[in-house]
């Protein structure tokens, strides 16, 4: 989402609740990583690990239960920027 939508849209959530916030990641430090598993983001200080069953950070082993497939936990899967594919 653009960066300015994104404002927009959060003060416009905000009329309803004034404690709504949007969560933001500035991309530009992975902007130019070989591999995207290595960012901050996926450490466990924010989102966890980066693949597979998320072990690590505030949603480790969050149970979840999806109708679509028989997956009971968060997952992360993350790929490999530049890969060309």
């Amino acid at each position: 989402m653009q960066t300015a939508v994104a404002g927009r849209f959060e003060d416009e959530l905000r009329h309803e609740d004034v404690t709504v916030t949007l969560p933001y990641w500035d991309t530009r430090p992975d902007a130019h990583m070989d591999n995207g598993v290595n960012s901050l983001i996926w450490s466990s200080g924010f989102l966890g690990n980066a693949n597979g069953e998320v072990v690590t950070g505030p949603f480790a082993s969050k149970c979840l239960y999806l109708c679509v497939t028989d997956v009971h936990y968060l997952e992360n899967n993350t790929w490999v920027y530049g890969g060309g594919g």
